[in-house]
């Protein structure tokens, strides 16, 4: 989150007066590169976890195969607290993503990837499509696409 604030990418944030309810976070359609600070810090965590480097680079391997040629938004996380699930917050975050999006109009739509299949059907519900997938280790990496409306057709 820090990073996304810092290069001013969109950090959308659910909460009431007192508590925060859940987040979403990305890439508009042109990010910037990281501040040398943000980006050591992160080699430093890579370095830190064992494998992860590794791990990272079969990740990004399957998300850029089959991210869309277009400019779009990247969704890099959206998160809501597990007491709150089944409330439509989730749901209501992605909408806020997806309608920043729309708004730009250089972006053609929002992309992302998950390992869960339960977001998998999640997303369908919001209009995604899977784009491909693949596998890292033992798990699957679904990677999703929604086009916005004025370039369905």
């Amino acid at each position: 989150m820090r990073a996304r604030i810092a290069l001013d990418m969109p950090v959308l944030v659910a909460r009431n007066s007192a508590d925060i309810h859940g987040m979403v976070m990305g890439y508009t359609t042109a990010p910037p590169a990281w501040p040398a600070d943000l980006a050591e810090d992160w080699q430093g965590f890579e370095r830190s976890v064992p494998g992860l480097t590794d791990r990272m680079a079969i990740y990004e391997g399957i998300a850029s195969a089959h991210a869309p040629a277009v400019p779009h938004y990247y969704l890099g996380v959206i998160g809501v607290d597990p007491a709150l699930h089944g409330h439509g917050i989730g749901m209501r975050l992605l909408s806020s993503f997806r309608d920043l999006s729309a708004a730009d109009g250089l972006s053609h739509g929002v992309y992302l990837e998950t390992a869960a299949p339960s977001n998998v059907r999640f997303y369908e519900r919001a209009g995604f499509v899977e784009a491909g997938r693949g596998t890292m280790g033992g798990a699957t990496l679904w990677c999703m696409y929604l086009p916005h409306e004025r370039d369905q057709g």
